[in-house]
């Protein structure tokens, strides 16, 4: 799996193993996950006729990783990528990390699609950059965040076509 926030997990413990990075036991344990099993950046993930590179992006949590799978040209993000906002609050949650681990994404040739979990799920790379930017300027300062519909700990922060959900 990507990560380990609740809507990622339920039904994990109808599999033998919940393959995730190390940095996610600890939270995925405390939800009751007992199937945890290690993968680490540049392992394979066989499927048969995919076979999808574990690349670690800490920042929406912290064990964060995406799965590229370069024959089709497609990664999976997981939530660090996507049109609905991004949370960036409650404990894990860093957005330094998550800025390099975007540009850690931007420098990695092989994918032109990106499968996302949420809203509109299939995404061009491109979406990329207007995240670290976003991401950049929430952190300069440069955007004013406004309170989000539901009653959440944080602030909505919009930009460009993306937004962060994000408590500074």
């Amino acid at each position: 799996m990507t990560h380990t926030d609740g809507d990622h997990i339920g039904k994990n413990g109808e599999f033998e193993k919940a393959m995730m990075h190390p940095a996610e036991f600890d939270y995925y344990r405390a939800k009751g996950g007992n199937n945890a099993e290690a993968i680490w950046e540049g392992d394979m993930i066989d499927l048969g006729n995919y076979r999808f590179r574990v690349i670690l992006i800490p920042g929406h949590t912290p064990g964060s990783i995406a799965l590229l799978e370069e024959n089709t040209g497609l990664l999976i993000s997981g939530d660090s990528i996507g049109r609905m906002p991004i949370y960036m609050f409650n404990a894990g949650r860093n957005i330094d990390a998550y800025i390099e681990s975007m540009k850690k994404l931007d420098d990695i040739k092989g994918f032109t699609k990106i499968l996302t979990s949420h809203g509109e799920l299939l995404q061009e790379r491109s979406i990329i950059h207007e995240l670290i930017e976003a991401a950049e300027a929430i952190r300069k300062g440069e955007v004013l965040g406004e309170k989000p519909e539901r009653d959440l700990p944080c602030l909505l922060y919009r930009y460009k076509e993306v937004a962060f959900l994000y408590n500074p």
